[in-house]
């Protein structure tokens, strides 16, 4: 699942803190030695394949489109100092809010947004 897709708005700079995320939950709790990475788009390949930087296979992404990139331990522990951050513990405070309810938008509000982003 991609995190950083949950971004619908471009331009909230969060899809790179949600992408180094994702790969810290990869590399230092499911302890996998490797991760396969496909770009979903050309920011995407440009500031992940080319950011970290991965090595390119010829593994197509299961569903169609491009080839995936690699992602090791090695190449992650490189990275990280400058692309990961934050502080681990996260405070308690930090928890209870993500924590929370996670609030959906209604069918309405969804298709107004479509609506306006077609506009643009």
């Amino acid at each position: 699942m991609s995190y950083h897709t949950l971004a619908i708005d471009r331009g909230l700079r969060i899809g790179s803190h949600l992408f180094a995320a994702k790969m810290e939950y990869h590399m230092e709790y499911l302890n996998q030695d490797e991760v396969l990475i496909v770009a979903e788009s050309p920011i995407g390949f440009r500031r992940w394949m080319i950011e970290y930087p991965l090595e390119y296979t010829k593994i197509p992404h299961e569903l169609g489109g491009g080839d995936s990139y690699r992602l090791t331990r090695e190449i992650y522990l490189k990275a990280k100092p400058r692309l990961v951050v934050g502080t681990r513990p996260v405070p308690q405070e930090l928890m209870d809010v993500a924590e929370a309810d996670i609030k959906f938008a209604d069918d309405d509000t969804i298709r107004e947004r479509i609506a306006g982003l077609k506009g643009r």
